[in-house]
């Protein structure tokens, strides 16, 4: 049992963890061979890295996380908050509950993040602060026509639409926003400029 103190570092534990305390993988992968059991006064602390690609230390519980008390997750002077991003700080045999306090790190008013639990893990992304599709990529194809991408709030549906003339608008699809951007390929060709926008439900 962690009781006012730390455990932190990497490696693997054989052991059930019952946190008071603070528990903070650095490093690596901090690995619980057992059961994490959180406290109310009980503190998971993470640290991202500079870029998504390089993620976080991890959290690895092979049985049951019940969690509860405060998650803190702190990144470095040099990571550069983008919306899509998302680490995985905890994965577990399944989880249960959920933190009362989150502490994560600061980023622009445009923004904003959320903690997901998940079945087996719990991650931290970050999306746009409103509820705007933002069209993150539009690419021309040789033939004509055009690829799209489009990036709003996860599990929330977007209605796409196009126009010739910013009055009249023609819908082309719906989606509900996956955690990753939402791809789009419109086909027509013979329109001599062509407008798309994409609206919240």
């Amino acid at each position: 049992m962690v009781t006012g103190g730390s455990l932190t570092g990497t490696g693997a534990l054989q052991t059930d963890v019952d946190n008071g305390g603070s528990v903070s993988p650095a490093g690596g992968t901090l690995t619980i061979r057992g059961k994490l059991t959180q406290q109310t006064n009980g503190r998971l602390a993470f640290k991202t890295k500079d870029t998504v690609e390089e993620g976080v230390d991890l959290l690895q519980v092979t049985g049951a996380a019940a969690l509860a008390g405060t998650l803190q997750v702190a990144a470095p002077a040099g990571y550069s908050a983008r919306a899509g991003d998302r680490f995985t700080v905890l994965t577990a045999g399944s989880v249960t509950g959920t933190f009362a306090n989150v502490l994560l790190p600061a980023v622009t008013n445009v923004l904003s993040w959320s903690v997901v639990y998940l079945p087996s893990s719990v991650e931290v992304r970050l999306a746009y602060a409103t509820n705007a599709v933002v069209f993150t990529e539009a690419k021309r194809r040789a033939g004509g026509g055009m690829d799209l991408s489009f990036l709003g709030r996860p599990n929330t549906r977007y209605f796409v639409e196009a126009s010739v003339d910013l009055v009249a608008w023609t819908a082309l699809t719906n989606f509900l926003q996956p955690p990753a951007p939402f791809l789009f390929s419109d086909s027509v060709t013979n329109l001599p400029r062509r407008f798309y926008r994409a609206r919240q439900e």
